[in-house]
Parts: C-alpha cells; sequence; structure tokens
C-alpha cells in the first residue's frame, strides 16, 4: 500500500507526543507551584509582631469590636504553661504612656480595684483588663469603690488601704493619662474612660515585661 508510514516512525512519533506531553505537564506544574509559593509569600499573616511577640487582632461578638490577642508562656511556682492574653488595645497604641511603677509592687497576695462610684461601667471594664491578667497569675481579685456609694453592699477601699497582702489599684479621671504608684498603691489615671483603658493595658504589658520600648 502506498504512502503506509512504517510502523518504527509511527512508534517514533508517539515517543515524541508522550515526551512533549511530559513536558507540558511539568511546566503546568512549575507554574501551579510558582503561584502557590507566591500565594503563600504574599498573603496577609493574621497576626503583626510586636518585638518578638505575634499580637493577633480579632473581631469579637456582634458588635464586631476590635481586640488584640496574644500567646505567651507565664512561669509560676517553678512551672510554665501557655496563656493568652487580650486586650482593648494594641501595644503600640499604649507603649508611650507614662509608667513609673515601683516593681516590688507586684508581690501581692491579693488586688482590689477601686474608683469613684460616679464612674460608669466603663472604669469598670478598665480594671477588668488588668483582672484578667491576675487571674491568670492565681491572684485573687475584688472590686471596690473609694467612697461612700448608694448601694450599700459595695466595699470601701481607697489607697490608704494598700498592703503586701492587699494591693490597691485605684481609677482616676484626670487631666493626664499615666500609670503610677503613690507609696504601696497603684493609681491608673485616664483623661477620659477610652484613655482609662489604655493605661489599664499599658500597666499589664508592663507587669508582664511586654514592652519593648
Amino acid at each position: 500500500m502506498e504512502n503506509e508510514t512504517p510502523p518504527q516512525e509511527e512508534k517514533a512519533d508517539v515517543k515524541k507526543m508522550e515526551r512533549q506531553a511530559i513536558t507540558l505537564i511539568v511546566i503546568l506544574l512549575l507554574v501551579l507551584a510558582s503561584f502557590i509559593a507566591a500565594y503563600l509569600i504574599l498573603k496577609p499573616k493574621p497576626y503583626f509582631m510586636y518585638g518578638a511577640m505575634k499580637v493577633y487582632p480579632l473581631r469579637y461578638g456582634e458588635s464586631n469590636i476590635l481586640i488584640y490577642s496574644f500567646p505567651l508562656t507565664l512561669n509560676m511556682q517553678g512551672e510554665s504553661y501557655e496563656a493568652e492574653i487580650l486586650m482593648k488595645n494594641s501595644p503600640s497604641i499604649v507603649e508611650n504612656i507614662s509608667y513609673n511603677v515601683n516593681e516590688s509592687l507586684f508581690n501581692m497576695a491579693k488586688i482590689a480595684f477601686t474608683m469613684d462610684p460616679q464612674m460608669n461601667s466603663r472604669a469598670f471594664l478598665a480594671a477588668k483588663e488588668i483582672s484578667g491578667m491576675a487571674e491568670k497569675l492565681n491572684i485573687p481579685t475584688v472590686f471596690g469603690v473609694s467612697k461612700e456609694a448608694e448601694n450599700p453592699d459595695l466595699l470601701v477601699f481607697d489607697c490608704q488601704n494598700s498592703t503586701d497582702m492587699l494591693r490597691i489599684v485605684n481609677f482616676e479621671l484626670a487631666n493626664e493619662t499615666k500609670v503610677f504608684s503613690n507609696e504601696s498603691c497603684i493609681i491608673v489615671q485616664g483623661e477620659n474612660y477610652d484613655e482609662m483603658m489604655k493605661a489599664s493595658d499599658k500597666l499589664v504589658l508592663e507587669w508582664l515585661k511586654l514592652i519593648t520600648k
């Protein structure tokens, strides 16, 4: 029969097509791998670094409130364990707040948080920023007010009651946002309630020695 392709040539053509197909597959796999690698490199991380610490911005609750979470290792009574710290403000926002607290005041058996009874619930939330940290360290906490209130069930104590057994943390509204100590009492001061919350977060980060500045 005329023009019939010899079997050897047919086999050569098949092998050539197979090699071309394999080459094409390899190229496609390399392109796919490069796309995957680029995605993994450029993909936004769920956290940002503050010093050596990973900080995770989170949206919380139905109101979608932004909070910050960071995992860390706590040492207590010679043992280490993992914990998660939650706070309202990013460390970089509060790092420049004035801070002057005698470190020896962190040696305490119990913490009592107090504030003017006329303050609203946001002062209480600022105190909760610190009490949450204390609870992770197994330090008992109690809440009260700094002077007599309409509710007779509220505990009344102020800086004069502060001792090594019962450390008083007093919350104040003033014309400057700062954290400082007055003898054995720790004072968290804010120009407004938002600033008071920032001062509370500053105290927690300083307590944990996490401020890098």
